[in-house]
């Protein structure tokens, strides 16, 4: 899938247009989530603008820290990884290559890949849940340690109590990233019923030990998690959400 998207400016433009034009009116029949579109049009407005004010349309107009700007705003909309929101490269391998609620004449019409290989091998979805343990660094920094309910790593370094070997070291299901899902509340407030209640965010990790900035502004406050194995190639065959876990934001 190296060369789907071009590499010309103008070229590209019209590839996230169209790309973007042909993605939201299936995204939500497709299954993906609301928040990942919305990464990706925060990332088409910041490229709108840049290119509007940067691009060679505009060289008789624009300085250099514009043209810089549009540079960085292309660079970010096309390449961007977790842990931060999906760019497009990473957003249609995720989300469309192997989306089965997705036709291949909707892949023509949006001109990204049409998966060619055989589907029989990812025909079963992980039934095992994360098993995670967040806590409070300071500073509005979280960090998370998970590990699988399906093959549990016991800390062999832990020898001073039977708490202490219970630990988990990290440790990710084969072939998964880790996706959360977590909002933040006032303590007190009502929690979230599930993993897809309104006003949760999903964020993907792909190490099984991982840290969060939170913001200071966000000390005292209660951090609301589950999490799922999540396949990025199928997202389909996610694993089940975990329980809800619930954290003091220090």
């Amino acid at each position: 899938m190296s060369s789907y998207i071009p590499q010309n400016e103008e070229g590209f433009n019209g590839f996230q247009r169209n790309f973007m034009n042909q993605l939201t009116p299936i995204a939500a029949a497709a299954g993906i989530p609301a928040s990942q579109v919305n990464d990706l049009i925060d990332y088409q407005t910041a490229w709108t603008n840049a290119y509007a004010a940067g691009g060679k349309a505009a060289k008789s107009s624009r300085d250099s820290a514009e043209v810089k700007t549009k540079y960085e705003a292309w660079h970010d909309y096309e390449y961007s990884k977790s842990p931060l929101p999906l760019g497009l490269r990473a957003f249609i391998a995720a989300w469309v290559v192997c989306n089965p609620l997705i036709s291949d004449e909707q892949r023509v019409a949006m001109r990204v890949p049409i998966h060619k290989k055989k589907k029989t091998n990812h025909t079963t979805a992980t039934q095992n849940t994360v098993v995670f343990k967040s806590r409070g660094l300071g500073g509005g920094v979280i960090q998370t340690i998970c590990s699988s309910s399906g093959s549990p790593a016991l800390n062999p370094m832990a020898t001073n109590s039977n708490a202490e070997r219970k630990i988990y070291r990290p440790k990710k299901e084969e072939g998964y990233d880790i996706q959360k899902s977590w909002k933040i509340i006032n303590k007190g407030d009502a929690l979230p019923a599930s993993a897809n209640d309104a006003g949760m965010n999903k964020t993907v990790f792909t190490k099984a030990n991982f840290i969060q900035q939170l913001g200071q502004q966000n000390e005292g406050m209660l951090l609301c998690e589950f999490m799922q194995w999540f396949n990025p190639r199928h997202p389909e065959l996610a694993g089940p959400w975990s329980n809800l876990q619930t954290t003091i934001i220090t």
